[in-house]
């Protein structure tokens, strides 16, 4: 395993790729400009020539979504990729005329529209006509425009969207498997915080380790996505400082890499305060422009981890799910985590340098039917296996260290799981795949 592992980091270095997002910088959407603050020097530009509404953000790269002054409806536009916030540029890619908000994966800016359309557009391509996935008003979690369906983030996977509180609906916050064929939505938490927004779309964003950050004034609470546990931690954003006043919804964004949050207030004079999420020192002014009005919150970090795909199911009918904890920085360990599988048995996680092609079954994703095991894919690249035993709840854990060298900084990977099942003939099931980014 030594000499295997030993060429493996050879290989890595060999594909090492520029380090892409800029942890620490925000970028801040008013009714006139966008504006990155950060580290350097503060970046105030105007994008669209329009009415900007949301700025989403993957990896170094921005998408706009807006009203355009010189186009009918409403448009996306892409930035170029950059290695700092110095310069923009714009591609048209299609009209949305119900968009209301988007949110991006490694390939795909997602929208759902007030009239519940989840529609996408591939990462690149101009003037696309966006392909409709579902329309979720079919699927039971809205009846537009009541509810005012609300796009908040994804893991890759899946979309979490929120909706307003009406007394009717159980549930206001969903997970969307956009992976499962036919889609499934499964509701995740009924909400009945104290504050201000009891009654509208309840604002996410993506946390740590695989969880959910949200915000209901004066709390702000970790949401378990597999669980749907909700978990009141000790942060309040100052957001009626400055005049303010109450009024409009909390928005906000984390950077996982530096454990930080930044938060604002909608439709209010355009201020915003950061703090670390955990053991803060306390709310600092990042940003203020008072005479506009603050539309969004964005931060440029990469997201460490993302999922890909979906697994096939094993002998509890669930197909096994891979996740993480900690963060894959140089010098530090991460953990790869395995969930849902048969217990007391056994499984592979594997590390890879590609999700495009394996020497030994050529293009991939590989369909893994003709071994038994029908449904089943090999997503990425399996470079180096790693057994490991999984307990009675169906539960596996492995720990990787990442090299204490920064010349790993940038190096995307991708890991995948195998573990032992009943439930076919090759007495495997697949899991999801996550790719991992180093920084």
């Amino acid at each position: 395993m030594k000499p295997l592992c030993r060429a493996f980091l050879a290989a890595c270095l060999a594909a090492m790729l520029p380090a892409q997002g800029i942890p620490g910088w925000w970028m801040f959407s008013t009714d006139y400009h966008q504006t990155v603050v950060g580290p350097g020097p503060m970046w105030l530009g105007n994008f669209s020539g329009g009415y900007s509404e949301q700025v989403a953000a993957d990896d170094g790269a921005f998408f706009q979504w807006g009203f355009p002054l010189f186009s009918s409806g409403v448009g996306i536009y892409q930035a170029t990729r950059v290695s700092g916030p110095t310069s923009w540029q714009y591609q048209f890619l299609a009209p949305l005329a119900t968009a209301a908000r988007i949110t991006v994966d490694r390939k795909r800016v997602w929208m759902l529209g007030a009239d519940g359309d989840l529609k996408y557009v591939l990462k690149g391509i101009s003037n696309q006509t966006p392909t409709t996935v579902v329309n979720v008003a079919t699927l039971g979690i809205i009846a537009p425009p009541l509810f005012m369906p609300m796009l908040q983030c994804t893991n890759g996977r899946e979309l979490f969207v929120s909706i307003a509180d009406t007394g009717v609906q159980p549930a206001h916050i969903f997970a969307i498997d956009v992976e499962a064929n036919p889609i499934r939505v499964r509701p995740l938490v009924q909400w009945q915080g104290g504050g201000l927004l009891n009654r509208m779309p309840t604002p996410i964003r993506l946390g740590r380790n695989g969880k959910l950050l949200v915000i209901d004034h004066p709390v702000t609470f970790e949401l378990d996505p597999a669980s749907g546990t909700l978990t009141a931690l000790p942060l309040q954003p100052p957001l009626y400082q400055n005049g303010i006043g109450p009024g409009g919804q909390p928005i906000f964004d984390y950077d996982s890499w530096e454990d930080r949050i930044c938060a604002g207030k909608d439709g209010s004079w355009a201020y915003a305060y950061t703090n670390l999420l955990n053991n803060g020192p306390g709310w600092s002014l990042v940003f203020t422009l008072w005479s506009e009005v603050l539309f969004g919150v964005t931060s440029l970090a990469p997201r460490p981890f993302e999922l890909l795909g979906i697994g096939c199911p094993n002998g509890t009918g669930r197909d096994p799910r891979i996740g993480w904890q900690g963060l894959p920085r140089p010098g530090q360990s991460y953990s790869l985590t395995l969930r849902d599988a048969e217990p007391y048995g056994f499984a592979f996680f594997w590390l890879g340098l590609s999700d495009t092609y394996w020497a030994p079954l050529g293009t991939l994703p590989f369909d893994a039917a003709p071994f038994g095991a029908p449904g089943c894919r090999v997503r990425v690249a399996a470079d180096v296996p790693f057994p490991v035993p999984v307990d009675g709840s169906g539960r596996a854990n492995l720990s990787q260290a990442v090299p204490s060298n920064p010349a790993f900084v940038g190096l995307e990977l991708f890991a995948q799981t195998a573990s032992s099942t009943t439930a076919n003939a090759f007495g495997f099931a697949a899991s999801d795949a996550v790719v991992i980014r180093v920084r």
